[in-house]
């Protein structure tokens, strides 16, 4: 259309402006088409604060009487223990690694870092993109509330909304094989039970970057291999896909990249 412009003031005013919004626009397209699921570490180290074991508490005076234990260099000061050490580590789409080492090593820590539970790092860690884990099967659970509403409380933590697990909840109650189960209080269930609650929600939904700790996947036989033909679907979904595994055999068969993680530090 033509529009008359009172001034030519007005006319170049206008025609910036039409212009800078065309720019803005094509630069949101652009920005958003070239986005990369991403984790970059640089020079990461994690602290954690241990806390004095001996106090003079009533409770540590009984055990030191019950077990007559000389303790040596015990302090009730608050202490750290350095975990990860000057972790550098670029990922990108498409990556799909196994976290090997021995026990202790700090493969797990390392996962929960990127997965935000721990906090207080140094260095810089950027993650681009959603983030899924299977690493802490007692954060986020009330033992009151029941297997369904653990789902939702563990959900909730992970940053999905509830539209969302509400079209998953059937999804994940099925997997679980919890049937009637699932709508009673999570203190009523064993060990094995809490494990297939839990696991199937984090089975069952979709995000684009995975944490998984192996040792968590426990459970009767014929779940655990349920579980790991799920995974082996939610490895294909994934963008970027990190488990830490003492099993060769799985690695071997999802093709997974080793880094080993050894005294707190990576070697790739």
């Amino acid at each position: 259309r033509n529009f008359k412009f009172r001034s030519s003031f007005s006319k170049f005013i206008y025609i910036n402006f039409f212009n800078y919004f065309k720019f803005f626009c094509i630069f949101k397209s652009n920005k958003k088409n070239n986005f990369m699921v991403s984790i970059k570490a640089s020079n990461v180290n994690l602290e954690i604060p241990i806390y004095g074991m001996y106090s003079n508490s009533l409770k540590r005076t009984i055990i030191d009487k019950v077990t007559n234990i000389k303790q040596e260099n015990i302090t009730t000061k608050t202490s750290s223990l350095t975990i990860l050490k000057n972790i550098n580590l670029n990922l990108k789409e498409g990556d799909k690694i196994a976290l090997v080492g021995t026990n202790g090593a700090g493969k797990t820590t390392f996962l929960k870092l990127l997965a935000g539970i721990y906090k207080d790092y140094t260095g810089d860690l950027v993650i681009n993109g959603s983030i899924a884990n299977l690493l802490d099967m007692y954060s986020c659970v009330s033992a009151e509330a029941s297997g369904v509403e653990n789902v939702y409380l563990k959900a909730y933590s992970m940053g999905f909304k509830k539209e969302y697990i509400d079209s998953k909840i059937d999804e994940i109650i099925e997997f679980s094989e919890l049937g009637k189960f699932a709508n009673m209080p999570i203190k009523t269930y064993s060990a094995g039970m809490r494990v297939r609650i839990l696991c199937s929600l984090i089975l069952c939904v979709h995000q684009e970057i995975i944490l998984i700790d192996e040792g968590i996947m426990a459970g009767d036989n014929s779940f655990i291999l349920k579980m790991k033909n799920k995974l082996n679907e939610i490895f294909a979904k994934s963008k970027i896909f990190i488990i830490a595994s003492h099993n060769e055999t799985l690695i071997n068969d999802l093709g997974l990249k080793k880094i080993e993680i050894k005294n707190g530090f990576i070697n790739i």
